[in-house]
């Protein structure tokens, strides 16, 4: 019989259960030594194996949890300890307001944009930039990980109304780095169907601006404010005069295309679950049911368009 003399011979189960009891930054270290060990951790077993143990041996979680008061758009952060944001990378070099430094200690209201594999994006609007003496209305966007505790600011940009914002971001195994592009969209209303688009690179470290053509005209929901990263691409729901539309973008060719959708009633929510996009079916007028629904098969194809099968994965009546 050959007894097991590694690591990589041990089945997952036995590799989530030595893994858990690492500590919580040394566990999310090990994300990026390889790509088995980023799977396991990022499972939802591991996650409930984590958290079961931290209650056991009394350790601290780094939060409890992360709320959004919709009124007031605020990010709360809840926990035993003392929050502290290091900052583990400065864009002070290109564009950064020297002064601006001076604000990451202070208590700063920030509302939450968007998240995409455990990294939040978030926002701090109404921020005078300028030293001309002339107020200069901005919004400066963070890229938080609310697990370390690190965070980086972006460049202040022109502040907008209600943008359509994107976050799509993934750590590259080569660079040791993580990799990152923020997307903000202010449907322009014109017979052309252009859009403007803000969009910043991590690898660039700038925002680009441009004017994009989109396939239609879309009704943008309030819920679906905040883009959904799946498969490399961006996705927001829209409505057009006849149809419902997810409308997907590609952040690294400028490219927007359609996705149909085939309900019968108002989609409400759209989002990712274990790697899959999923939208949630709910009538308007009375709440006795909601069915979840779940993308499959999705190919796209060309510039424009894409296709893909919609199944249902559950329904629920009161």
């Amino acid at each position: 019989m050959q007894m097991a003399t590694t690591m990589d011979d041990l089945p997952d189960g036995l590799q989530v259960e030595i893994l858990h009891r690492l500590p919580l930054k040394s566990a999310f270290q090990c994300k990026s030594v390889k790509k088995r060990w980023y799977f396991l951790i990022s499972t939802s077993h591991f996650v409930s194996r984590f958290v079961s143990h931290c209650e056991k041996v009394e350790v601290n979680r780094p939060f409890s949890f992360i709320y959004r008061n919709l009124c007031k758009t605020r990010l709360f952060f809840v926990s035993s300890n003392e929050i502290e944001f290091k900052c583990f990378k400065s864009l002070a070099s290109k564009n950064m307001i020297q002064e601006l430094v001076g604000q990451h200690n202070k208590s700063i209201d920030f509302s939450v944009q968007a998240s995409c594999n455990e990294m939040l994006l978030c926002c701090a609007n109404n921020v005078d930039v300028g030293d001309d003496g002339v107020s200069h209305p901005m919004s400066i966007y963070y890229v938080i990980n609310p697990i370390t505790m690190q965070w980086l600011a972006l460049p202040p940009v022109p502040q907008w109304g209600r943008p359509l914002v994107g976050f799509i971001c993934f750590y590259d195994n080569d660079s040791k780095q993580l990799s990152y592009r923020v997307v903000r969209i202010l449907p322009i209303n014109n017979d052309k169907m252009e859009i403007k688009v803000d969009m910043f690179s991590s690898d660039s470290g700038e925002w680009n601006k441009s004017l994009e053509v989109c396939p239609q005209v879309f009704d943008w929901n309030l819920f679906a404010l905040a883009g959904v990263a799946y498969d490399g691409l961006l996705f927001w729901y829209g409505k057009t005069a006849h149809n419902k539309q997810l409308v997907g973008c590609d952040p690294y060719n400028f490219r927007f295309f359609e996705l149909p959708i085939q309900m019968e009633h108002p989609v409400k929510c759209l989002g990712l679950c274990r790697g899959s996009l999923r939208i949630c079916e709910m009538p308007s007028n009375e709440h006795s049911f909601f069915r979840i629904w779940e993308l499959k098969d999705f190919v796209k194809e060309g510039k424009k368009e894409a296709h893909g099968a919609w199944n249902m994965r559950c329904i629920s009546t009161k």
